[in-house]
């Protein structure tokens, strides 16, 4: 499963490559990079285990690349999400 398919499904439309989330079709030209993605999950990795927000977890964003690609998947989706809905928010309030 390809990042961001997380609750939605992916498919072509007039020749784009879309996704569909809950409802509500995003494009890809509305979605971050990888390396905007990876920035933000490195970030906020890290500002979780400095809070202790991952409890007993320590490793670091690095490590659980490393040792769990599944994980760092779905944790990278969900920071896409996050990423996503910002821009949307963002959008949003230059109308």
């Amino acid at each position: 499963m390809p990042i961001g398919d997380i609750g939605g499904q992916a498919g072509y439309k007039r020749g784009r490559l879309q996704r569909v989330h809950i409802g509500r079709t995003v494009t890809m030209s509305e979605r971050p990079t990888a390396e905007e993605v990876e920035a933000a999950a490195r970030f906020l990795h890290q500002e979780g285990l400095r809070h202790g927000w991952w409890g007993e977890y320590k490793k670091s964003y690095d490590e659980l690349a490393a040792t769990d690609a599944v994980g760092k998947e779905e944790f990278d989706a969900i920071v896409e999400r996050m990423l996503q809905e910002a821009a949307r928010a963002t959008a949003v309030g230059k109308r």
